[in-house]
């Protein structure tokens, strides 16, 4: 991911244990730049936030972002918070990827 210049990141509405597991499971723990947890967050998904403070986190602006949301509430925080969002697992109709 890194080597074309991404600077990825982790907006989770779980706990930053949560996604920490997930990340290294999959390995891919050390790819991501930052992780946003409910922990960092005063509103949830459907609220902006989340998204905002990573982008801040990455030195982006949300039109710079590139996100793919699982979850219904995902995709609407990402749509409020201005980037371009791509629909995976159970957000595009499918079971999620585990």
């Amino acid at each position: 991911m890194r080597r074309q210049g991404a600077a990825p990141a982790v907006v989770t509405s779980g706990g930053r244990g949560h996604g920490d597991d997930h990340l290294t499971r999959c390995g891919f723990a050390d790819q991501i730049s930052t992780v946003v947890s409910a922990v960092g967050v005063t509103h949830g998904k459907q609220h902006r936030w989340g998204y905002l403070l990573a982008c801040r986190r990455l030195r982006v602006t949300p039109d710079e972002a590139v996100v793919f949301e699982d979850s219904e509430a995902g995709l609407q925080a990402e749509r409020r918070a201005g980037g371009r969002c791509f629909a995976v697992g159970r957000a595009a109709g499918t079971p999620a990827l585990r």
